[in-house]
């Protein structure tokens, strides 16, 4: 949990300025249920990655969004 704001409002936030409308958001989080892998792809997120993770995976995804954005 990120302390003053959630993850899903964050990534909204995130999507509605021009200035960062494109950047693709991977979710990470402790809370893997199916509902909260929806509520993050529904609130923009492009991934999700629960947590713990090992790093490959995350590196993977990571490369992977950054490459659909272009």
């Amino acid at each position: 949990m990120m302390p003053g704001i959630s993850g899903l409002v964050l990534t909204t936030h995130i999507h509605s300025m021009p200035n960062t409308a494109h950047v693709p958001v991977i979710a990470v989080s402790a809370k893997s249920d199916e509902a909260s892998v929806k509520d993050a792809i529904l609130f923009g997120a492009v991934d999700f990655v629960a947590k713990p993770f090992d790093f490959v995976t995350l590196r993977a995804k990571i490369k992977k969004a950054f490459e659909a954005s272009r």
